[in-house]
Parts: C-alpha cells; sequence; structure tokens
C-alpha cells in the first residue's frame, strides 16, 4: 500500500471521469467547451496510475492522505451533481399558495387543466414570436435583454422562455418575479442564476417551479429610477419539465450558437 498508494489514486480518479463522462453528467459539473481538457487528462493520469502501481519506489503513507479520496465520496454523494433550484437564492423561500395555472405535458403538447385532467384542448396559437429563447442563447439574452440598453429598441417584441421561479422580492419591486435558469461559464462553482424579471405577482407562481412565459417587452423603472426591460405576459404556464436547469454561454456551444445572436441585430 505504501509503495503503490500514488498509483491507486491516479487510477480511482481516472475512474471517476470515466464515470461521469459515461453516464452523460459532464455537463452538470463543467461547460462544454471546457470538457475537452479534463477528457485529455485521462491519458497521463492512467499512465502514471500504472508506472506507479509497477514500478517499485518507496513512499511514506500517511494518514492525512485518505483526504486524496474525497473527490470519490463526492461522487456518491453529489449523483448526477443537478443543483437544486432552491439554491438559487440563499435565503428561505416561502412557499405560495397554487392558482389557477394550468400544466403541459412535453410529450402530448396539450393543455391539461390541474383541476379536471379530462378537460383537454389544443394550445392555442400566439402571435409571432420574435425572441424564441433557446438554451444556446438564454444566458446571453437574458443579461442583454433586462441590463442593456439596446434592448429599449425590442420594446413591444414577443418573446418566450422557459425557466423556474425563484423568490427575488428582495431585490425585485411588488408585482415582478423572476423566472430563468442557472447560467455557466466554465464549471458547476461558478454557476449563477440567469434569468428574465416578469411583471408578475410571484405569489401567483410555486417557487422553484417551472414556467413557460410568453409576452411583450415593456420598459419600466426600478426602483432606483433605472431602465429595465421587462416581460409582460400574455401566458404564464406552469410546465412539467424534464430539461435542464443549467445553461452555457453561446461560446460553450459552438460557433453557430453565437451566430443565432447575431440574427437579432443587437446593439451595444
Amino acid at each position: 500500500m505504501k509503495k503503490h498508494f500514488l498509483g491507486i489514486i491516479c487510477l480511482v480518479y481516472s475512474l471517476i471521469i470515466v464515470y461521469v463522462w459515461a453516464f452523460n453528467y459532464l455537463d452538470n459539473y463543467i461547460a462544454p467547451s471546457m470538457q475537452i481538457y479534463i477528457k485529455l487528462s485521462l491519458i497521463p493520469m492512467i499512465v502514471m496510475g500504472i508506472s506507479f502501481c509497477l514500478v517499485d519506489f518507496s513512499y511514506k503513507f500517511k494518514v492525512s492522505d485518505i483526504i486524496l479520496f474525497a473527490p470519490l465520496i463526492l461522487v456518491f454523494i453529489a449523483g448526477d451533481a443537478n443543483l437544486s433550484t432552491t439554491l438559487a437564492n440563499n435565503k428561505m423561500v416561502k412557499l405560495s399558495k397554487k392558482n389557477d395555472i394550468v400544466l403541459v405535458d412535453d410529450t402530448s403538447k396539450e393543455v391539461v387543466n390541474d383541476k379536471d385532467e379530462k378537460d383537454v384542448e389544443p394550445v392555442k396559437e400566439v402571435e409571432e414570436i420574435f425572441f424564441d429563447i433557446e438554451d444556446e442563447t438564454y444566458s446571453y439574452l437574458a443579461d442583454y435583454i433586462t441590463y442593456m440598453k439596446g434592448a429599449q429598441k425590442f420594446v413591444g417584441k414577443t418573446i418566450r422562455f422557459r425557466g423556474f421561479a425563484v423568490d427575488y422580492s428582495e431585490y425585485l419591486d411588488d408585482g415582478y418575479s423572476a423566472i430563468g435558469k442557472y447560467s455557466i461559464t466554465c464549471c458547476a462553482a461558478d454557476a449563477e442564476f440567469s434569468g428574465f424579471v416578469v411583471k408578475y405577482d410571484f405569489s401567483k407562481l410555486e417557487s422553484h417551479s417551472w414556467y413557460e412565459v410568453v409576452g411583450k417587452l415593456e420598459l419600466v423603472k426600478d426602483s432606483e429610477g433605472y431602465d429595465m426591460v421587462v416581460v409582460n405576459p400574455t401566458s404564464v404556464t406552469q410546465i412539467i419539465s424534464n430539461e435542464k436547469q443549467y445553461v452555457y454561454s453561446c461560446n460553450n456551444y459552438g460557433k453557430d450558437a453565437c451566430s443565432k445572436i447575431l440574427e437579432y441585430d443587437l446593439e451595444y
């Protein structure tokens, strides 16, 4: 054990990487564009692990070296490493009563009324969507539309997006809600909430539940007098969603994703 401990550690770390890669968990830890580096690290780690195990060399094992097994323990604790939506803010969240919101089954694309699941009707057509937010452009457009002055030229345009509701009442005026996803630039350690401000009372939402919002962009003043572009919704629909709560910068998706942003002729 004393002689081959480092080799065993290298091989264990290699198995951890293979495990999260094989089960498609890497996206939950690292942004897509950064994954190539962790995958390439497998080669030297496996070579070193095998070399240390085969070569007879002296290494004095210390009790403190057990800490090197911490990543293995964390993998079992973390599971698929999906951050809970409750971590989007660091304060106690109060759950509100459920209002007359409909549930949408993504597989059937039909509206199912929560009070009577037998009442089924086709989804109503909405007017032309100008901003149909996809994961590839989510974090970029969320920041741009909310905070950039150039977004004011899009006031009156219709937007559609999905996300989970977060209690940001400490930061937003009464009658406004925040709905979005986690944005990751490099890895899960830098994940932060990225979303849209919706002109909709948070008491009408279930905290951390998922919603699809369709509405028009509207220019308002925040509590400090600054301009802010928000979504004035025509529909706020609670959805049953299995999609990931993570989105990444367009650079992490490749050039095609960034080119989608250019189609909007954004001004800065």
